[in-house]
């Protein structure tokens, strides 16, 4: 009650120490919102951008005889993936590896866009991206255990000045 709140000297004490108590969780809250939680966005997806198999949504195409498959199941793919990639932000420890996300998908539009016109010239075509998704596959995979270390280390902190 307002009578409560004014003349009680424990409530008074407790909504003085109340900004004070909530100060770790608010910056564990912080730090999910604005660091953790962006970057495995991120992470996610450059994983889904890896994970892309040209072979596997061309599978209701028994034989391409025309590159038209390619342009409009391949491409858009590799489209959509990396309008959802350049909507991240990611944080300077991973602008590397950002760019070389974007340069793959864009390798793979190209490479499909080419080999579109292989198959539309009579020409044999085969998708080879080489050792490039494992690599990146790897990368993504030692930034997802180092987002989780330093999540845990976080939450660590917290709970130790939780229990102080």
């Amino acid at each position: 009650t307002a009578f409560g709140r004014e003349h009680s000297r424990d409530y008074r004490t407790a909504a003085a120490r109340r900004e004070l108590e909530l100060k770790p969780f608010r910056e564990l809250t912080t730090y999910l919102e604005t660091q953790a939680i962006p970057r495995q966005e991120f992470v996610e997806t450059g994983i889904e951008i890896v994970q892309i198999n040209p072979v596997e949504l061309l599978e209701g195409f028994a034989v391409a005889l025309s590159g038209e498959p390619l342009r409009t199941e391949v491409v858009p793919a590799y489209k959509k993936a990396r309008k959802k990639l350049m909507r991240q932000e990611p944080g300077t420890a991973d602008a590397e590896l950002a760019r070389d996300l974007k340069r793959y998908v864009d390798d793979a539009i190209t490479m499909t866009r080419d080999g579109a016109d292989d198959i539309d010239a009579g020409r044999a075509f085969f998708f080879d991206f080489g050792d490039k998704p494992e690599a990146l596959l790897t990368r993504l995979e030692a930034t997802q255990r180092a987002i989780a270390a330093e999540v845990s280390a976080q939450v660590e902190a917290f709970d130790t000045v939780g229990t102080l």
